[in-house]
């Protein structure tokens, strides 16, 4: 049959008695009474042998008509049967009890198909992964698809539900190519199937493309919605990003130690800073004294200026040594005398 001529034929039957399986059963039942009734033809004439045939028809009709009930096949809300006569397409069935001869095999069901909304897993295989810019990972997404026409279904492709998951996640994986790991993961929920067919998020003529009507029209599936529930990167893409983030945090902290070596830094520096310009004040200060103390001995002892500086700085290097020995060789050096000197002409300056 041509795809045509299937969408004619698709024409669901009610029936509860089919009329190949009426017209099997009467010439069964004919054949059945013929052969019984050579028989009476033989040993009591014609009419006997008529009335035989004609009994006997009447009576396995209704015997075959009463173990058809017991073989009625219920064909299930939403579902629809494919139904072969000796190997070609006969008749669709419909939801509901259907009788039918079941003798010789020349009545067979070829498949059942689900007429409401199915729901198809594109990657099945979760060491199936899709290329993103920057890494590989597993997509968990399904399409939902419904059958319009199950002699398209049945007869234009070997198996729907195969061909329709290969096409929609190859359109998938394709779409992800452009993606990076972070905006996937973002936008996962946001992916829809116009979206992937029209590569626009506002184009409301996406069931006019040639992807959608393709699989409408040739297989009779519509394609209703794309879901994509989650993403799983594999081993090794989940060490590398550890690596980076560890990578990323070490940088933070040894940014945040460097500006707090910095600040130490700077802090010492403050605190030398400090502590020369006080030691500056300090010798400032004992500077004034030195002068003051050579002035006075110059004024009031008559000394030279030369001989008041050596008494002072002597006097300066002296309590610097604290309470250390002093040991003096020679004990009339000249130092010896000079601080005595220096001793006697305190002592005068405190006496005035």
């Amino acid at each position: 049959m041509t795809t045509d001529e299937m969408r004619d034929k698709h024409v669901p039957s009610k029936a509860r008695f089919d009329g190949v399986s009426v017209n099997l059963t009467v010439i069964s039942s004919i054949i059945i009474s013929v052969l019984a009734s050579i028989p009476a033809f033989y040993f009591l004439g014609i009419w006997f042998g008529a009335l035989t045939i004609l009994l006997g028809t009447i009576v396995l009709y209704f015997l075959f008509y009463a173990y058809f009930f017991t073989t009625i096949q219920k064909v299930p809300e939403s579902f629809e049967w494919i139904i072969e006569f000796m190997g070609g397409f006969y008749v669709v069935w419909a939801a509901g009890g259907h009788m039918y001869f079941p003798f010789f095999g020349w009545i067979t069901q070829r498949e059942e198909i689900f007429l409401g909304e199915d729901e198809i897993e594109l990657f099945p295989d979760p060491k199936d992964l899709i290329d993103l810019e920057d890494a590989s990972c597993h997509f968990k997404a399904a399409i939902v698809v419904k059958v319009k026409n199950s002699l398209l279904a049945v007869y234009n492709i070997d198996n729907y539900k195969d061909a329709v998951r290969k096409r929609v996640a190859g359109l998938l994986r394709s779409h992800l190519s452009k993606y990076t790991l972070d905006k996937a993961n973002e936008e996962k929920h946001e992916l829809d199937l116009g979206f992937i067919i029209s590569s626009s998020k506002t184009d409301p003529d996406w069931k006019n493309k040639p992807f959608y009507l393709e699989i409408l029209n040739d297989w009779g599936v519509e394609l209703l919605k794309l879901m994509v529930f989650d993403l799983e990167l594999t081993a090794e893409d989940i060490a590398a990003r550890r690596r980076k983030q560890e990578a990323i945090i070490n940088k933070e902290v040894a940014e945040i130690n460097k500006d707090i070596k910095i600040i130490n830094a700077e802090g010492d520096a403050e605190a030398i800073k400090k502590m020369a310009e006080a030691h500056l004040v300090e010798l400032k200060n004992e500077g004034l004294g030195i002068e003051a103390q050579i002035k006075s001995l110059v004024s009031i002892d008559k000394l030279t200026v030369e001989a008041a500086t050596a008494l002072v700085t002597d006097r300066f290097k002296w309590s610097q040594i604290g309470d250390k020995s002093l040991i003096i060789e020679g004990g009339n050096s000249g130092t010896a005398g000079e601080g005595a000197k220096f001793g006697a002409g305190m002592q005068k300056g405190n006496n005035l």
